[in-house]
């Protein structure tokens, strides 16, 4: 039997202007799942380029680590929505480590996430390009889920 969870969600407009910005809101108690499921609802910030991380934290947001990175999103693009499923695999990817998650990120590439288990706790990286003069709501829930025998 498969024990789901509501939604963990974070809905927040991207920069109005060119820079990088964290989230206000943290995802927290998902180390308590077996799987988990992301899907994330981008919108183009007007005049300028968009691209959106996912952080997450082992040690109760301390240390932040790039989890996974969104396809860019064109200036003004129209809403597009991404799903990312998670598989553990034995692979091993370097990824940024920073503390204040708003800074030094950028090795994964476009449309790729970290393998393995995820932290306990989640926030979004929005970086607006040149040009940004308005920005848009992002929207990114996580599902958890158990499996129990």
């Amino acid at each position: 039997m498969s024990v789901a969870s509501r939604p963990f969600k974070i809905s927040e407009a991207s920069p109005a202007a060119a820079g990088t910005a964290a989230s206000a809101g943290v995802i927290g108690g998902l180390a308590t799942f077996d799987t988990i499921a992301i899907v994330a609802t981008l919108l183009g910030a007007a005049n300028g380029t968009l691209d959106v991380y996912l952080v997450d934290s082992f040690d109760g947001g301390t240390t932040w680590l790039e989890y996974a990175r969104f396809t860019q999103v064109a200036a003004s693009a129209a809403t597009k929505t991404y799903v990312i499923d998670p598989v553990l695999t034995g692979s091993i990817t370097a990824v940024t480590r920073n503390a204040t998650a708003t800074s030094a990120i950028g090795t994964l590439a476009a449309n790729a996430i970290r393998p393995g288990k995820w932290g306990d706790f989640m926030k979004a990286i929005f970086v607006a390009g040149a040009g940004t003069t308005a920005g848009a709501t992002q929207t990114i829930e996580v599902f958890g889920s158990n499996t129990r025998r």
